[in-house]
């Protein structure tokens, strides 16, 4: 269980293209194999094939005090590495591998999701103080934001981070389980439709509250029925 979990944080979704991979070091330490090995592989298959470098991004790491030469490998530069590598690969690695992908790929699906209930609900914030004859600028965005988080967990972004309940390493959205998410995609989305009917700021969220309060209760009424 350690080791997976150790797997489990080695591969992450990269802060722009939030592709998941794992860092070249942490795949050479995974299977006993020197770091320089790995990354002359890696070296080999670019040179071979110069249209996979999508799947070797080049990058640094801090180790000792010193900067060193790294990449950061994708799940399909992993399973081409796999065919290079001399000897065999341990069965307990292609299981994490494949465990540890599969995680990624989904939280970086429900992030997306995320983010596109955002977009949808800053649109409609946009339209409705237009039709009101007011500017939308950065603070009410913030504002909006705000609002659904302290629906969903009781305090504005800013004081999550402060209490400790989220790091300000990343975006919140990668740091919530998928029931977490699940409700914000919800509450995003259902504000989005009280913005498009005009509601005014009190009543959007009365109807988020009640929404809220109604998520919570049928995942519990669920989690006593597992029981």
């Amino acid at each position: 269980m350690e080791e997976q979990a150790a797997f489990l944080q080695c591969v992450q979704a990269h802060r722009y293209t939030h592709i998941p991979y794992m860092a070249s070091q942490d795949l050479a330490a995974f299977l006993g194999r020197r770091h320089g090995y790995v990354r002359k592989t890696v070296s080999d298959v670019l040179t071979d094939h110069p249209d996979l470098a999508a799947n070797f991004i080049a990058a640094k790491y801090e180790a000792r005090g010193k900067k060193h030469d790294c990449y950061q490998i994708t799940e399909k530069g992993i399973e081409i590495l796999m065919l290079r590598f001399t000897g065999d690969v341990p069965n307990q690695f292609k299981y994490l591998f494949v465990e540890a992908f599969n995680c990624a790929n989904e939280q970086v699906r429900r992030c997306s999701d995320a983010r596109t209930g955002s977009i949808d609900m800053a649109r409609a914030l946009q339209d409705q103080r237009a039709k009101l004859g007011k500017e939308t600028v950065a603070h009410n965005f913030i504002n909006e934001h705000n609002l659904i988080y302290k629906v969903a967990f009781g305090a504005t972004a800013k004081n999550l981070v402060k209490k400790g309940r989220f790091s300000d390493r990343c975006p919140i959205a990668e740091q919530m389980t998928a029931q977490e998410v699940h409700e914000v995609a919800e509450l995003r989305s259902l504000e989005t439709k009280l913005l498009n009917e005009g509601r005014d700021y009190h009543d959007r969220k009365e109807k988020l509250l009640e929404f809220h309060k109604h998520f919570i209760g049928s995942h519990i009424a669920i989690e006593e029925q597992q029981i």
